[in-house]
Parts: C-alpha cells; structure tokens; sequence
C-alpha cells in the first residue's frame, strides 16, 4: 500500500512540475508579445487590461481551489495553487505596468520592458521598494496603490483559503 501512495504521490509531483513550468513558460512568452512601442492606449486601455486579466485570475483562482478539493494530494495541489496564482498575479499587475509605460514612457522614472514591469511588480508586492523604479503619473501611481492593497489581502485571504480547502479536503477525503 505505501508503494502506491508514494507512486501516485510521484505522479503528482510530476504533474505539478510539468503544469508550473508550462504556465510559466507561457506566461513569459505572453509578457514577451507586449508591444514595445505606442499604441495609444490611454487609460481606458488599461482599465480594460485589468478587468480582462482580473477575471482570467479569478477564473483560475476557483480552478485551482475546486483541483484542491478533488485531489489525492491537495496540500500539493494546494502548494501549486500558491505558486501559480501568486505568478499570474505578478504577471498581471507587470502587463498592467508596461501598458502603461509604451503608452506614457514618462509614467515611471525609467520605460518600462515586460521584464522590468515583472521585476516591479515583484519588488511592490515584496515590500522591498529599491526605489530605482518608481510610479510618476497617477496612472501609475493608482496601479501601484492597487496592488499594494490587493498583494496584503493575496498574502491573507489567499493562502487561508487554500489552506481551508487543504483542510476540507482531508476531513472529506
């Protein structure tokens, strides 16, 4: 029997690590098509990025917690869950932030790529704040606000939640 649980347990392991390599994979060649050039977005443009990648997140945020519950091994899952939403998480507010700098190169002190709008937003949610790039436009600063206040709820309420359905999963499973 314990065979089988550390076989299935191997199983699972591996498909988490195929599963969060392709998304990140995807994800950075997704970052990478952001159009490095003016668009002329202006801020609705912005506004419709963010409730597009809002509803993509949540869509996968409650995939995420129903796999949980239905899994063999949901503090794996669970593991995954915490890995992948906090990624796209990243990922939307760095799409977000490099919109906003090809459509205004001046909204922060320095253009933003897709790659330095990840390492932004990763600094904003860290808290570490270096300070060597920084929001100038309120475009900018607004977006900032936002995900400091979301990145405190996502470190709280995210992480209960799938520790909830970690919990659940196990008194039912």
């Amino acid at each position: 029997m314990k065979h089988v649980v550390n076989k299935s347990l191997a199983k699972t392991l591996l498909a988490t690590i195929f599963r969060l390599t392709l998304l990140f994979a995807v994800v950075a060649i997704l970052l990478g098509r952001i159009p490095q050039e003016d668009r002329a977005l202006e801020s609705y443009g912005v506004v419709v990025a963010f409730v597009i990648l809002s509803v993509v997140y949540a869509f996968y945020f409650f995939f995420q917690l129903r796999e949980i519950r239905r899994s063999q091994h949901p503090q794996v899952r669970a593991t995954e869950a915490m890995i992948s939403t906090a990624f796209l998480f990243l990922a939307m507010f760095a799409t977000i932030y490099t919109i906003i700098s090809v459509d205004d190169p001046s909204s922060f002190t320095e253009p933003l790529t897709s790659f330095t709008g990840l390492y932004l937003a990763i600094t904003v949610l860290s808290t570490v704040g270096f300070g060597d790039i920084t929001p100038v436009s309120v475009m900018a600063r607004s977006v900032i606000m936002v995900q400091m206040a979301l990145g405190l709820v996502y470190l709280g309420l995210v992480v209960k939640v799938f520790a909830g359905a970690v919990k659940s999963r196990k008194k039912t499973g």
